[in-house]
């Protein structure tokens, strides 16, 4: 199933990636536009409650397939001082959210389809038993 929310994730030294925070949104009962705007003071909140040290910050307003960040609608970076911002750079995707819902849509579609496509039955001394290719 395909869903869309914040998350909120440090980088540090050798591109290594740590989730912070994740928050589920709903963007076909709220303003895409509006959730665009308000990654931000999200993102500061959050970094703001957990105490984060000095660093590299990434929050992301997208689709999640399986768990997973899928297609961004905004991306912002975030050079973290320990209390305040001291740079942020905000990347929106050139795709508008009903093109993005619909490339997620699809990938999870391709993605349930092969899934299907690697288990097959296979008949062994009369038994059927579930086999991955």
């Amino acid at each position: 199933m395909v869903r869309f929310g914040y998350v909120l994730e440090a980088v540090s030294t050798g591109a290594e990636v740590v989730e912070i925070a994740r928050k589920p949104v709903d963007p076909e009962q709220r303003d895409p536009e509006l959730l665009r705007q308000e990654l931000r003071p999200w993102a500061e909140a959050e970094l703001v409650r957990s105490k984060a040290e000095f660093g590299l910050y990434t929050a992301e307003f997208g689709s999640w397939g399986d768990g997973r960040s899928g297609f961004y609608l905004r991306m912002l970076y975030i050079v973290w001082g320990g209390d305040d911002v001291i740079s942020a750079h905000v990347d929106d995707s050139p795709v508008n959210y009903a093109g993005v819902r619909a490339l997620a849509n699809q990938a999870e579609a391709f993605r349930v389809l092969r899934k299907a496509e690697r288990q097959h039955v296979v008949r062994a001394g009369g038994h059927e038993r579930l086999m991955a290719r």
